[in-house]
């Protein structure tokens, strides 16, 4: 039975925060709030973890809310996962040519949303919403994209920020969420200049009424793409995302996190109409680790626990409980 002793401080936390403050850029790491976090008791480094609970550094156990901050959606250490990773990596994991499971996770995951036509699959969530954005302007033609909400770390997602050029800022506009009146503005301003419009489909206590679809026949109305960034909240609040959920259809959606309960698997899917258009193909988006197929794997486990387990209604049980 695991260890569930009690609270023994966080001195090893402390230790070992110091030693990574000499030898880790600060900014790539994916916890950026370890001074914080630590200053009001917290732990920043974990030894292991199963289940819903992880034990840090010091030995203390704790019941994790946030859950790698999302991926890890049946649970850390999970049999079935385990068990799909193994055998994959006993084949090799990533090939120079293709393999078939590629096409036959892209055909369970437009089995799952019948509204879209094809998939591409990317490693991370900043770098699927990147390219969607990439997939917009290669169809429209035009550079400018419209955001609502957090999308990853790329430039074109921090405008402003430390090491992004002025030129590449100046391409990103931001609307604020539930707001269809300042879209329809940014949009009217920027008019024939706008590629896409990405907004993060759940934030706060969800759309109000109409806004999901307002975003859409907003895009179109004006010549843009509308992308649903689904990446935190696919699998969790529906397995297609408020894209099902809401009932509304985007032009492409993206989703990672949960996708794959710990690989850094994600997707981008769109309808078939558009992903064929020719500029849409001849988008660059390869990545040597694209198709990793340990991501792939624990996609396909993830896809038969999700219905096995009646994944959904498990998990508002989970939230309504805590």
């Amino acid at each position: 039975m695991d260890d569930l002793r009690g609270y023994s401080g966080i001195e090893r936390s402390r230790e070992l925060l110091a030693e990574s403050d000499a030898v880790l850029i600060r900014g790539c790491q994916g916890h950026k709030r370890s001074h914080q976090m630590l200053a009001q008791g917290y732990p920043v480094f974990t030894s292991r973890a199963k289940g819903a609970r992880f034990w840090d550094a010091d030995g203390n156990v704790y019941l994790d809310y946030l859950m790698g901050f999302g991926p890890i959606l049946l649970g850390y250490d999970d049999p079935a996962v385990n068990s799909a990773i193994c055998r994959q990596l006993a084949d090799g994991t990533i090939y120079s040519t293709a393999h078939e499971l590629e096409v036959e996770t892209a055909r369970r995951i437009l089995d799952m949303h019948p509204w879209a036509g094809m998939v591409g699959f990317f490693i991370g969530g900043s770098a699927t919403t990147t390219g969607a954005v990439r997939i917009a302007r290669a169809y429209t033609g035009r550079s400018k994209v419209l955001r609502c909400g957090y999308h990853g770390w790329h430039d074109w997602t921090q405008p402003g920020g430390s090491g992004v050029p002025p030129e590449v800022s100046a391409l990103t506009l931001a609307f604020p969420y539930g707001d269809l009146e300042a879209l329809e503005a940014q949009l009217g301003e920027h008019r024939d200049q706008v590629a896409g419009v990405i907004v993060e489909t759940v934030q706060k206590t969800g759309p109000p009424e109409g806004f999901l679809q307002g975003c859409v026949d907003l895009a179109h109305q004006y010549g843009a793409v509308c992308i649903f960034d689904e990446i935190k909240v696919g699998f969790r609040i529906a397995l297609g995302g408020a894209t099902e959920f809401y009932g509304v259809t985007p032009d492409l959606a993206t989703f990672g996190k949960a996708c794959c309960n710990g690989y850094p698997g994600g997707f981008v899917l769109g309808t078939a109409m558009f992903l064929e258009n020719q500029a849409c193909q001849d988008a660059w988006l390869a990545a040597t680790f694209h198709c990793d197929l340990l991501s792939l794997r624990a996609m396909n486990v993830v896809m038969d626990e999700m219905v096995r387990r009646d994944g959904i209604a498990y998990q508002r049980k989970l939230g309504s409980r805590l």
